[in-house]
């Protein structure tokens, strides 16, 4: 025996869920004040007073807590947050040389240019920040 079945049912949902939908909200910045995205990855920005850039130190505020000034090559361990990274190397990273902190956007033209100090080399990196680097 043959049925038959009201399939109009069907539309009632995609009535309210298109409409609706214009409502929905986009999260335009992925990551946390401070920092920004590249590629997919939160970098903290870059700071005034930081090396190849002009400007006064930053002043951590009434934050609480005192702003770290790091130096290329200091060895860090906090990869997550880089609290224990600051100044002139904002970034904690697992380089060859082991983890320290580093600079990124390092090479000409980029906003931290000649961040790199002496024995350290600024390396291109696919998909990635340039990154100063000790070879």
């Amino acid at each position: 025996m043959k049925t038959t079945y009201d399939r109009r049912w069907l539309l009632g949902p995609l009535v309210w869920a298109v409409p609706l939908s214009l409502f929905a909200c986009k999260d335009y910045s992925p990551c946390d004040p401070g920092f920004s995205e590249r590629l997919g990855a939160c970098y903290p920005e870059p700071k005034a007073g930081a090396a190849g850039t002009e400007g006064e130190p930053v002043d951590p505020g009434d934050g609480g807590t005192e702003a770290v000034e790091a130096v290329v090559g200091q060895p860090c361990t906090d990869t997550v947050a880089m609290s224990d990274c600051g100044g002139a190397a904002p970034i904690c990273a697992e380089l060859p040389s082991g983890t320290v902190c580093t600079q990124i956007n390092c090479l000409d033209g980029e906003d931290n240019a000649g961040a790199c100090p002496s024995g350290w080399t600024c390396i291109p990196s696919q998909g990635n920040p340039s990154v100063c680097l000790d070879l």
